[in-house]
């Protein structure tokens, strides 16, 4: 399978390529003729290759796929569906419709749409009528494979399949579906579809492409855009502004003088967006709408239809007009923040000028000096043609598992063999052989999601538990049936409650990042004190507060990762001056850009600071006991130093730890050694199981967890025994959010004083960088409820608290409060201290398990008083508030006549007890204390005193 090229005259025609029938209706189209991206495309799409076409929105991909199928087809007159034609948003289905419609209509095709908010009577119709072309996405596509046995068969006669926005799916676990999915119909049904892949912009197109040809025998081809689309790129920002409301209305007021009907103005998240319109619509500003994921499908239609027919003035959007809906009458695109990509940047701004010879035009609205700065990199790199790879995810476990489920419910024969070649042949994982395909088999039947009967498998009764088809019965932990086709978790948020009723949902990932209970947010217009997080159910509990200076931005968060590519041109342009001339020569900047790049480049000059990959400042800052750290390493690193710091502090220092990420920095609270944090590590692997321990502890670890566990077949916590769980969502985030082996470069580098730390006090760096970090929203460590690792590690036995701190790797201030929780009544797994004579330091026990361990050979001295007839005075306090009852007594009157004893104690659960010597002097300041004692074990725990008092006599 070879790449090769096509160069034919723009424009023209060969009458001998095309059917007389095809060049009929482009000119009933009013075309000239064919533009030089469809004519490249025309020859290897007939000879029959698999090709991946990329230019940027207005070069008619669309036809430049279906114009060649459709002369095949009028040639040979294939069997429906012959055409199946995949979107990755619904929204995309019902545009792309109207087009193909156009043709197959004059060409005798019948052609129908798949997703879940079609008609009845059309669903009805396609199935009477087969379509020859099926417009669908991957879930749908799943749900016929896997459910729909009345239409699954006429899969067999798919000829050529059409995937748009290709990049949409690489790097994503849907892109894993889908290379999965295409390679089920491969073999499923002994055929070998033709792939054609349209994509914006994008880096290693042929490596996409021969990712989603799976096992195809097809050669592959690249077909790109010959000329290079024109940018009008203009950047801008706002002032700071610290107050949140005046800052809100400075970006309204800035956006609603650069809109030029109509405009399409990108922002980070679906709460600024609203927020937006919210101020916009203040301002006094009209027809304007919002169009972002959480509005109807409906609405989001009627808002598409008000913007072609020229009714609105502009729309905010999410990313949900980033991709192919033809709206050729977008004359801007605004972009709030930085586009952090060069290809985020161009299908951003590609969706103005969407005609081939119109140039596109935006303004990006920076919101800081390093945000400009970042912009301007992003800008350079768009034009001059450095683009971003994307790779797809490897192995994704919960991905196999819902397909080895899908084929098991489709009735298809399943074995170790089978799923192996489908995973290897199809790309998403190289190394799947049989060994592991039956491991993961014998897994799914462990947690009965299938069942083995006569040798043969099918779906087991967990898996209906899980996903369930009756909503009035739905356990907390179970899923609606429909989301079982998707990886694209649709409850993967949190329900905001208070007094009962829902106020709204936050994200998941930003909880975990994010939120902490006693933190305060805004939503719905008011600002909410946290006072509970349950993540088993996905609910938060608030109380209305007032607004807080600490208040969580949760917008924040949302904007996608700066990419490798970017932060390299920013760090070249910061440390050049020359340079910064001459790349702005490229680009339009605003009087107000112009100022603050002459502000930032005085300040550079006057601290004498030169960003660089090779040396990593430290900037300690004392009155608020953090570091900062300056590293232009680019965010996967970044993030994985980060995760590194927060499980030092974590495991050392103290829970109410943080940490603040940039590609271009982090700050660490509380503050740390970093030079002695990295330089510890012997070797790779040490770190690398230092980081994966780390991972366990991040606010991506549980976001995960919820992702894997139901394709897995775990319900509920997730706890160590879930091996396969645990390994599966620290090796996606480990693919996804960090980067081993570049981070361990830098350690080695560092031992070889190859990137050099230099201390740097705050005022000798640059006001912009530090204002940048200081920007960034404070990530928290994620450390569940230590009772059930502590209940763990006691099963019969009994530790120190340092002990027990340093096994569940928790700082023992942590475990120490922990413990004095787990000791009183309330407490579901009790726990109780006794002194170890020999070593003189309190031990922890499980309650239920103290006295077998009393018997112990390791522990029986500390039960083992010198002399039973020596009389020693028990004080106990029944309550905090009541005074001591006084007993004289001796361990042999004690362990012969406790009932005695006992009846002098009113209350089931003594507060306090306390063993003193008879005799006044120095030993009466050893006297040990025991609080939150059940009254059974009173006889314990005094045997165990006496031993404790003896034994210092013996020693004084």
């Amino acid at each position: 399978m070879g790449l090769k090229t096509v160069k034919k005259a723009p424009g023209s025609i060969n009458k001998t390529e095309v059917s007389k029938r095809i060049i009929e209706l482009i000119m009933e189209k009013g075309w000239r003729g064919l533009n030089e991206l469809q004519l490249d495309s025309y020859e290897p799409i007939t000879r029959g290759e698999n090709v991946i076409i990329t230019a940027p929105t207005g070069h008619g991909k669309t036809e430049a796929a279906l114009l060649p199928i459709f002369d095949v087809m009028l040639r040979t007159r294939p069997e429906p569906v012959a055409v199946l034609y995949i979107t990755p948003m619904r929204a995309l289905i019902n545009d792309i419709m109207k087009r193909i419609k156009w043709w197959s209509d004059r060409l005798g095709f019948n052609v129908a749409r798949k997703h879940g908010d079609v008609p009845q009577s059309e669903k009805l119709a396609r199935l009477k009528k087969k379509p020859h072309i099926l417009i669908s996405t991957p879930e749908s596509l799943k749900i016929d494979l896997d459910w729909s046995s009345r239409f699954r068969e006429n899969y067999k006669n798919i000829r050529w399949i059409i995937i748009d926005e290709i990049h949409e799916f690489v790097g994503s676990k849907r892109g894993a579906q889908l290379a999965l999915l295409l390679e089920r119909l491969r073999k499923q049904f002994s055929i070998d579809p033709q792939i054609i892949a349209l994509s914006a912009t994008i880096g290693s197109p042929l490596k996409i492409l021969k990712y989603f040809s799976g096992s195809s025998k097809r050669g592959l081809r690249v077909v790109s855009a010959g000329s290079i689309k024109k940018f009008k790129i203009k950047i801008d920002s706002i002032s700071d502004a610290g107050d949140k409301e005046k800052f809100w209305n400075m970006l309204s007021q800035k956006i609603i003088r650069e809109i030029e009907p109509l405009s399409i103005i990108f922002v980070p998240s679906r709460y600024m967006a609203e927020r937006l319109l919210e101020e916009i619509e203040k301002q006094g500003y009209n027809k304007i709408a919002v169009h972002h994921s959480s509005i109807s499908g409906g609405l989001k239609e009627s808002i598409e239809t008000l913007m072609k027919k020229g009714e609105l003035n502009a729309v905010i959007s999410t990313r949900t007009l980033e991709l192919g809906i033809d709206i050729s009458n977008v004359k801007k695109v605004l972009i709030i923040g930085s586009p952090n990509s060069a290809v985020s940047l161009l299908q951003k701004i590609g969706r103005s000028g969407h005609s081939e010879n119109s140039p596109s035009v935006g303004t990006i609205i920076s919101l800081s000096i390093m945000d400009t700065l970042e912009s301007i990199a992003v800008s350079v790199n768009a034009i001059d043609g450095v683009i971003e790879e994307v790779n797809p995810i490897k192995c994704p476990l919960d991905v196999i598992a819902r397909e080895v489920l899908g084929l098991i419910l489709g009735g298809h024969e399943v074995d170790p063999s089978f799923v192996s070649k489908l995973v290897m042949d199809s790309n998403v994982c190289e190394d799947f052989d049989i060994e592991k395909a039956s491991s993961l088999l014998s897994y799914l039947e462990e947690k009965k999601l299938i069942v083995k009967k006569n040798g043969k498998l099918s779906i087991g009764p967990m898996f209906f538990r899980i996903w369930q088809f009756d909503r009035s019965n739905r356990r907390w932990w179970s899923r609606d049936f429909a989301e079982f086709f998707t990886v694209i978790s649709d409850s993967d948020s949190f329900q905001v409650r208070y007094s009962g009723k829902v106020i709204g949902e936050l994200d998941s990932s930003f909880v975990y990042k994010y939120l902490r209970i006693g933190d305060t947010i805004r939503l719905s217009g008011q600002s909410w004190k946290v006072i509970e997080i349950d993540d088993n159910i996905g609910r938060i509990e608030v109380t209305q507060t007032e607004a807080s200076v600490n208040e969580i931005p949760i917008w924040r968060g949302s904007s996608s990762v700066t990419s490798p590519q970017v932060v390299d041109t920013l760090v070249q342009i910061v440390n050049d001056k020359g340079r910064l001339v001459r790349v702005t020569e490229k680009l339009k900047l605003a009087k107000l850009v112009e100022r603050s790049l002459l502000d930032a480049a005085n300040e550079l000059e006057l601290t004498n600071f030169k960003l660089s990959k090779e040396k990593i400042y430290i900037v300690a800052d004392e009155d608020r006991d953090r570091t900062m750290v300056i590293s232009p390493l680019g965010q996967p690193v970044n993030e994985t130093l980060s995760i590194l710091f927060l499980f030092y502090n974590t495991s050392r220092k103290t829970l109410n730890t943080s940490v603040k990420i940039s590609p271009y920095g982090i700050v660490i609270h509380p503050s740390i050694n970093i030079g002695e944090v990295l330089l510890s590590f012997k070797n790779k692997k040490e770190f690398a199981d230092t980081i994966r321990k780390a991972i366990m502890r991040s606010p991506y670890f549980y976001s995960v967890i919820r992702e894997v566990q139901h394709s897995l077949g775990v319900i509920g916590r997730v706890d160590d025994e879930d091996k396969i769980v645990i390994d599966e969502a620290i090796n996606q985030i480990m693919q996804t959010q960090l980067d081993i082996d570049s981070t361990w470069s830098v350690i080695e580098l560092l031992k070889e004083n190859k990137i050099t730390l230099e201390k740097r006090r705050k005022e000798e760096v640059p006001r912009f960088i530090i204002e940048d970090l200081e920007r960034r929203p404070h990530i928290k460590a994620w450390v569940k409820d230590s009772s059930m690792a502590i209940v763990k590690t006691l099963q019969g036995w009994a530790f120190t608290e340092e002990e027990i701190a340093e096994i569940i790797m928790l700082p023992p201030k942590t475990v120490g409060a922990k413990l004095k929780e787990m000791r009183k009544p309330e407490s579901s797994e009790r726990v109780v201290r006794f002194m170890d004579v020999d070593i003189g330091e309190w031990r922890w026990a499980l309650l239920k398990d103290v006295e077998e361990i009393s018997e112990l050979d390791e522990f029986k001295e500390s039960f083992t008083p010198v002399d039973e007839n020596q009389s020693f005075l028990l004080q106990i306090r029944p309550n905090e508030k009541s005074s001591y009852i006084s007993i004289i007594t001796s361990v042999k009157e004690v362990l012969e006549n406790w009932e005695k004893i006992e009846k002098q104690i009113p209350t089931e659960e003594v507060y306090e007890m306390k063993v003193v010597p008879l005799v006044q002097g120095f030993m009466r300041n050893f006297s040990p204390r025991y609080y939150f004692v059940p009254r059974k074990i009173v006889p314990l725990l005094f045997v165990n005193g006496v031993s404790m008092l003896q034994k210092l006599e013996g020693l004084e």
